[in-house]
């Protein structure tokens, strides 16, 4: 026979004393000091905007040229494209191939 699984609650008192030491935590106006990755997107895309969007973006990378080729060339596909002697081209993916792709 399977044993029974009690639940555990807390005390009324003791949710309070959490919930107080929670609101304790929090900076001043409430606001939760943990960002996650989609905030902290999210803000760079409106700043990206707020400060004039692509042309802004392009006028910067021919001004600096070599950190705007820098950080392309982290955010680019990773592939390698060789030639082969049919004059075909061969595109080699980094990643390997997974059962999806039988």
């Amino acid at each position: 026979m399977a044993e029974k699984q009690v639940a555990e609650y807390i005390s009324a008192e003791e949710y309070a004393r959490t919930m107080e030491a929670y609101q304790q935590s929090l900076p001043v106006g409430g606001v939760s000091r943990e960002v996650n990755r989609r905030q902290v997107t999210n803000t760079i895309l409106e700043t990206f905007h707020l400060v004039g969007g692509v042309s802004s973006f392009a006028l910067w990378a021919r001004n600096n040229p070599d950190a705007f080729y820098t950080m392309w060339a982290k955010q680019a596909p990773r592939f390698d494209i060789g030639a082969t002697d049919t004059n075909e081209m061969k595109i080699i993916h980094v990643i390997p191939p997974s059962p999806l792709d039988q």
